[in-house]
């Protein structure tokens, strides 16, 4: 879960007091929360603010700490790693095919005969589900793909 709190606000332990409260009520206030600290960049530049230890500061307005955001973000993924993998899938196959790219990151599609030849990053379990079709990911185009790799695991970013 993401908490993002207003760095700049003079009332940031009030709502985060509030927001608490809230996750309380919901039942939630247990799963793995990340502390996201929006606007630093409102704030003074001699003026510490100070945030608890682990907090993430980042600025949306000027796109500052959104990569070490995300990276916070795919670490703390734990339950279903995020990896890359090669399909071929026939063009018949519709529902694989939207399913994939609702849930997961086309980093490359073309279109090979009655097959579409992708490159997805997204949950290894999403990817999983669909292992029959995946690829090698040096040729990809060899279409056995029951004899190939089922894709790799990475913590880098695409």
């Amino acid at each position: 879960m993401l908490h993002v709190r207003d760095a700049a606000s003079p009332l940031l332990e009030e709502q985060r007091v509030e927001v608490e409260a809230v996750l309380q009520e919901l039942g939630v206030q247990d799963k793995p929360t990340l502390q996201v600290f929006n606007k630093i960049d409102l704030l003074s530049q001699g003026a510490a603010t100070p945030m608890p230890t682990g907090a993430i500061p980042v600025s949306a307005l000027k796109s500052e700490g959104l990569d070490h955001l995300l990276d916070c973000i795919d670490a703390a993924l734990t339950a279903d790693p995020l990896m890359e993998a090669h399909f071929s899938i026939p063009q018949s196959e519709g529902r694989i095919l939207a399913a994939l790219e609702r849930g997961a990151t086309l980093l490359n599609q073309r279109y090979e005969g009655n097959t579409v030849a992708l490159t997805a990053w997204g949950p290894t379990s999403l990817l999983g589900r669909y292992r029959q079709y995946q690829q090698n990911g040096s040729n990809g185009s060899d279409g056995n793909a029951a004899n190939n790799n089922t894709g790799r695991l990475s913590g880098e970013r695409r």
